[in-house]
């Protein structure tokens, strides 16, 4: 595994400072969900970005996920593909959840896994698509 660099976009985490040496499964293990400021220019190209898609969408909150170990795992993910195919060609991607809080994504060894979510569908909307009953079977999305 390459080492491990803390994106320059996270906030403080405890523990930061400590020497790679040092670093047990519980600095790994270490998550936090920090509340992005909506002045700030990741939350209006983050939000600039989902408007492409939905263009009515208002962005009312951003919580970004810390999680080392995810984090990790993503970047060695990145850094071999970059090996072996030159670009990894990465992109945006969106993820709603109904049934999971933002806490119980940020402390999951699999983030916001697709197997986190009972529903089929990549992004549900509130408003627009919502979710059904715990312990459901979720509708399949409508064709278009």
């Amino acid at each position: 595994m390459m080492e491990f660099s803390i994106p320059p976009d996270w906030a403080p985490m405890e523990g930061d400072d400590t020497p790679p040496a040092d670093r047990d499964a519980s600095w790994w293990a270490r998550s936090s969900l920090v509340e992005v400021n909506m002045a700030t220019a990741e939350a209006a190209a983050l939000g600039a970005l989902l408007r492409r898609g939905l263009r009515s969408s208002r962005v009312v909150k951003l919580e970004r996920v810390q999680n080392r170990l995810l984090w990790a795992r993503y970047a060695n993910a990145r850094h071999l593909v970059n090996l072996r195919e030159g670009d990894a060609n990465e992109q945006w991607l969106f993820h709603g959840t109904c049934a999971l809080s933002p806490k119980q994504v940020c402390e999951s060894d699999e983030g916001a896994a697709a197997s986190l979510s009972p529903q089929a569908s990549p992004l549900r909307l509130a408003r627009d698509n919502p979710c059904p009953p715990p312990g459901s079977t979720p509708s399949p999305p409508p064709r278009t």
